[in-house]
């Protein structure tokens, strides 16, 4: 029987880098790849090394600071979609493979994620996991004049002139 590989759960994660929801092709990035960089702690960062997971160990300019460690996280559509759920005061709306790319757009005050270690195995034998993104839960940071608008109804209700 199959060892059961843990999922990897992070409460208020934190990202490193850009993000690459929308797949965009950059100096790092190959067009249509999804993709983030999550910054690993406590048993988090022991279950992706313990799992056999690529994390890496962020540079730092102060050589007294405390190592920063973190991976690259998939966002896969192909077998296994995430659950994405963008989250404000005033509703969450659920993420699609069209919309998940909005997630790159906004800044965070709390973010929760589940991430799934997938095995593979490459043509010339050589085996491992990647992270895969298998939900994610993104309070979005809102400015301070976010509840005193919320409630306008937008253009194309408030001029609405069919009626």
């Amino acid at each position: 029987m199959a060892t059961r590989i843990p999922t990897i759960n992070i409460e208020d994660a934190k990202f490193i880098f850009r993000t690459n929801f929308a797949g965009r092709k950059d100096k790092f990035n190959n067009e249509g790849e999804r993709n983030f960089n999550v910054i690993l702690e406590g048993e988090a960062l022991e279950i992706a090394q313990a799992v056999g997971i690529n994390v890496k160990q962020a540079k730092s300019r102060d050589d007294n600071a405390e190592p920063v460690y973190y991976t690259k996280v998939r966002v896969g559509y192909k077998f296994r979609p995430p659950l994405a759920l963008l989250i404000n005061s005033k509703s969450k709306r659920s993420l699609t493979e069209d919309t998940i790319h909005i997630l790159d757009d906004f800044e965070y005050d709390h973010i929760d994620m589940v991430i799934r270690p997938n095995h593979y195995t490459r043509p010339d034998g050589t085996q491992g996991y990647n992270a895969y993104l298998q939900a994610i839960y993104a309070t979005v940071r809102e400015d301070p004049f976010v509840s005193k608008y919320y409630d306008i109804p937008d253009e194309d209700e408030a001029f609405d002139t069919d009626e």
